[in-house]
């Protein structure tokens, strides 16, 4: 994605950093975060069966000696929106740690639910506009309310998705060190 549109994410809360420190080795923290990883791919149509967990691992992604691209496995009966990814970046300097995570929630196949939304209401709102009609002066502040909520659920649920993933990554990342 381009900075602008990146900067606009963060502004809005779609997109968040954290730098964690942690007293553990490069080595050792890849092959504890690989043991709660199941390897996959993140895109679009990645998830068979639906999205639903295969195994026990927390996370589905791909690590490698510096970086990592992970998101929580969907469960059926835990779904939770889980829509954020995480990648992060890793350095070692005399036995600590750092880990630079992004969290994303935006998903850009959600523009096209947008442009769609758009698209309705701008040509199905003037049809109502025409009208002195008290029963559809109704129906036009039902329509408009119904908008509201159409635009907003979805942010709502990126949003918190990038909050709670942001929690329990933070909590896993330090769990991994504490687990010997």
């Amino acid at each position: 994605m381009n900075d602008k549109l990146n900067n606009f994410l963060k502004k809005i809360k779609l997109i968040d950093t954290f730098e964690i420190n942690l007293q553990l080795s490069q080595h050792d923290f890849i092959e504890k975060l690989s043991a709660v990883t199941e390897k996959g791919n993140l895109g679009i149509f990645s998830e068979s069966y639906f999205g639903l967990k295969k195994n026990k691992k927390e996370y589905i992604g791909q690590i490698s000696y510096d970086s990592f691209s992970i998101r929580k496995q969907r469960s059926f009966p835990n779904a939770k929106n889980n829509f954020a990814n995480a990648t992060g970046t890793m350095s070692e300097d005399n036995g600590n740690l750092k880990i630079d995570t992004e969290i994303n929630g935006f998903k850009s196949t959600i523009l096209i639910f947008y442009v769609c939304l758009i698209f309705f209401y701008a040509f199905a709102l003037p049809k109502f506009l025409n009208t002195n009609n008290e029963r559809e002066i109704l129906l036009i502040v039902f329509f408009v309310v119904q908008g509201v909520f159409m635009f907003t659920i979805p942010y709502i649920m990126m949003r918190l998705s990038v909050r709670r993933f942001k929690y329990d990554l933070e909590r896993e990342l330090f769990f991994l060190t504490k687990n010997d």
